[in-house]
């Protein structure tokens, strides 16, 4: 009886080794408190819903403090940027420092250990500053969310755990699918953190092998909540396809001759992720189609519906991504969009932006600007735009250019004119913007206002007119 009983333990001990699979779920303090400095201070990222609770709810007796930890929070610099070399340029994607410190929040045990894995990440003064503020921070966020809501989100945490087995199971199809180099050694977590309702917008980011997952406390639906984690992991799959794969992939977008290709190119990481994500898991997790939008964007939502039933072929027949399947991804794009070679949205998804900024504060205030109307997916900024570096960018960068003039308008045109032949019998003095393709096939937008105060009358009137004119040049601000 007594050897029974041992080899039982054995075997439990074995099982919780052993036996917990690729992806767990978790709830960690630094992740909640992290989200809610970064909502708080107004990050791009992050629920703008969850950013109006919080203020809608601060207790009087502790805004003047809220605020203090929010302006102190701000000031501490957790993004830094390195780029892995050799890879396509297509696939450079930079690394950053705020990852490994949201993949430290995601895999901590407690505060006090999050501060110790990211020991060195930053600064030792911007360290000691952001301890100061989580200490200052988590009673306010105790208070607020963390008591009232504990007992919703435990709630919310159970009822993501009951898809443990369907999870593995799907990571699995879809690192097959990806032929991403991901190794079983690699255990996924997913943290969540409580956002107050029962229904409004919520986000999710990938950080390797730490997935931040935000949760409404009265979500009816968590296979929904489910998707949208495997959404994030299909980024970090994406991402961790080996050099031989990336190469394979890249060389089958650049071969294609289609105009669409750079294009389709440009959205696909996104495109695979809401088709495999919330349209294919998401089937398997809940038994049904989930209906209308997948993504919040026009384009992603559209090219994620195209390729939805060539993606759940491939990864049924247990196919990987081939040349065949991009052939037909970009066909499926251009079918999509026929319109997409003139459309603003399109093609600042991946552009070049130069600005006149007087310093780093309005050149952030400017890009914010421009996020405002159009979502980049991925960009490069510089100024001053008559700066040798910021000129030599214009010859050699392949993506959209997009030139705000706001100031020096003599000096900057001089320039520009020398660069763009386009612009040789067209007028430069009055406000508006310019769009067409140079001689190396680039789109070229240039937005000349008077004053950096106009520029948000430019860029509505372009998200108003939506498509840049082939057979016209400029189109003036009215």
């Amino acid at each position: 009886m007594r050897k029974s009983v041992y080899l039982l333990l054995l075997l439990l001990i074995s099982w919780q080794s052993y036996g917990k699979g690729i992806i767990s779920f978790k709830i960690s303090k630094p992740v909640c408190l992290l989200t809610f400095l970064l909502t708080a201070r107004g990050n791009p990222d992050m629920s703008p819903s969850f950013r109006a609770y919080i203020y809608n709810n601060i207790p009087r007796e502790d805004s003047t403090h809220f605020f203090q930890i929010v302006k102190e929070f701000s000031t501490i610099p957790l993004d830094y940027d390195y780029i892995i070399p050799d890879y396509p340029e297509n696939r450079k994607w930079p690394r950053t420092t705020f990852n490994l410190i949201s993949v430290a929040a995601v895999q901590a045990i407690d505060v006090n250990d999050f501060m110790q894995r990211i020991i060195g990440i930053l600064p030792n003064e911007q360290w000691v500053k952001l301890k100061q503020v989580f200490a200052n921070t988590e009673p306010l966020y105790d208070k607020m969310i963390g008591v009232p809501y504990a007992q919703a989100t435990k709630k919310q945490l159970a009822a993501l755990e009951k898809f443990n087995g369907k999870t593995d199971s799907i990571f699995n199809e879809l690192r097959s699918f990806y032929s991403s180099s991901w190794s079983d050694d690699i255990p996924v977590t997913v943290s969540i953190y409580p956002i107050p309702g029962t229904k409004d917008n919520t986000t999710a980011t990938p950080h390797s092998n730490s997935i931040v997952l935000a949760v409404m406390t009265g979500e009816k639906n968590s296979a929904m909540s489910v998707s949208k984690a495997i959404h994030e992991m299909c980024h970090v799959l994406y991402g961790e396809q080996g050099l031989s794969v990336q190469q394979r992939l890249d060389s089958a977008f650049l071969q294609n001759k289609s105009i669409y290709s750079k294009y389709a190119y440009g959205y696909i990481d996104e495109a695979l992720a809401t088709a495999c994500g919330n349209g294919w898991a998401y089937k398997k997790l809940s038994g049904e189609q989930s209906a209308g939008s997948w993504y919040a964007n026009e384009y992603i939502n559209g090219y994620g519906h195209a390729i939805y039933p060539l993606v759940a072929a491939y990864i049924e027949k247990g196919k990987a991504l081939d040349k065949a399947f991009v052939d037909s991804a970009i066909f499926l794009f251009e079918k999509k969009f026929p319109k997409a070679i003139y459309s603003y949205l399109n093609l600042l998804n991946k552009v070049t932006i130069y600005t006149d900024a007087n310093d780093h504060e309005q050149f952030l205030s400017i890009i914010s600007s421009v996020k405002h109307h159009f979502q980049m997916h991925r960009f490069y900024g510089t100024y001053p735009i008559s700066d040798p570096q910021s000129a030599n960018l214009i010859d050699q960068s392949d993506e959209t250019q997009l030139i705000i003039v706001h100031s020096n308008h003599e000096q900057n045109f001089k320039l520009l004119k020398n660069k763009f032949p386009q612009l040789k019998n067209t007028p430069v003095e009055k406000d508006g913007v310019y769009s067409f393709f140079d001689d190396k096939k680039r789109p070229v937008i240039i937005v000349n206002v008077k004053d950096v105060a106009m520029l948000d009358a430019a860029l509505s009137m372009m998200a108003k007119t939506k498509e840049m004119d082939p057979d016209r040049i400029f189109t003036p601000l009215n």
